[in-house]
């Protein structure tokens, strides 16, 4: 892969950690308030409201929790501009380089990217 494209997709990676944010924020208040609509015998008055908030709970609450997988799963973007520059490396490799090397690596990397970005 070529750097601007390792780069864009690291700021794609960055913005969709961001999304996911404020959809767990969003759907976490959605929740509460079904949930509050739910359990209060005020608001649902009859049988047809209580099933029309429980449905509409467990629809949000699912969405929810996949929000919150595909937040855990998904790398930020220096996670991935480091994966991607040691993909080519072995285990072996890795345990065989110094802490300054593997620094100096990352900073060429990120020096690279900064270049690229300059550029556009």
């Amino acid at each position: 892969m070529i750097i601007g494209k390792i780069y864009y997709l690291s700021t794609m990676l960055d913005k969709l950690n961001v999304l996911f944010f404020v959809l767990r924020i969003v759907l976490f208040v959605v929740c509460c308030i079904f949930t509050a609509c739910f359990l209060d015998s005020s608001v649902a008055s009859s049988e047809d409201d209580i099933k029309r908030y429980g449905k509409s709970l467990r629809i949000s609450g699912i969405a929810l929790v996949i929000v919150i997988i595909l937040s855990i799963v998904t790398p930020n973007k220096e996670d991935f501009l480091i994966i991607s520059m040691t993909k080519d490396y072995t285990t072996q490799q890795v345990y065989k380089m110094t802490k300054d090397e593997i620094k100096d690596g990352i900073d060429y990397f990120v020096n690279q990217v900064n270049k690229v970005k300059k550029g556009y």
